[in-house]
């Protein structure tokens, strides 16, 4: 009875570190997509922006399990800027470097949430262009939750929610950004994504 519990267990563990390794893979995601419903909010001045997106994510996946580093980049966009009754728009880009966890479920669904270490924002109009002009850069941390549909074959249909705040900012010329931002802008969007998880 001993022998029958020792060959039992020797093979429940073999059984599960086979499993593991079958499971197991370096993770590569790269996906495309499309940010809309943005907002940006400093004190009395909000904005608003839409625009695409490209990046992807890399890392390890184990039984369902997966994590690791995560880089996006919004192409060049238009922020619409509303100050009292002042409307501005200026063209900016950003870029999102951060870490994620995850976890694909047995419905063909994937969860992950991801934090962003480093988050910029520059701005790519003429110097002295109000509000962001291309010496001006946010910088900042933020935060993200997302699902994946992998119900088609080979990509992910995505929805990602993101919210970031900056508390720093660098004006090389001194203006205009440093007479009319202060720190802890706010800036939250829905992505919308398709992408290529590769497992090796």
């Amino acid at each position: 009875m001993v022998n029958i519990k020792k060959n039992l267990l020797v093979l429940l563990t073999l059984t599960i570190c086979f499993a593991g390794k079958a499971n197991a893979g370096f993770l590569i995601e790269p996906h495309a997509g499309f940010a809309l419903a943005g907002t940006i909010e400093q004190n009395t001045t909000t904005g608003s922006y839409s625009g695409l997106n490209f990046g992807a994510r890399a890392g390890y996946s184990m039984l369902g399990l997966m994590g690791g580093a995560t880089y996006n980049m919004s192409m060049s966009t238009d922020y619409e800027f509303t100050q009292g009754l002042t409307k501005i728009t200026n063209k900016a880009k950003r870029t999102d470097l951060g870490l994620f966890v995850g976890y694909e479920l047995p419905i063909l669904l994937r969860v992950w949430g991801s934090y962003y270490l480093d988050t910029k924002v520059e701005g790519e109009d003429a110097p002295g262009t109000p509000l962001v002009d291309s010496t001006d850069t946010w910088k900042g941390t933020g935060y993200g939750v997302g699902v994946g549909f992998t119900g088609l074959p080979f990509v992910s249909l995505n929805v990602e929610y993101k919210m970031f705040t900056f508390t720093d900012k660098e004006d090389s010329d001194a203006t205009p950004i440093a007479s009319t931002f202060t720190p802890n802008i706010t800036v939250n969007e829905v992505l919308l994504t398709v992408s290529l998880p590769l497992s090796f």
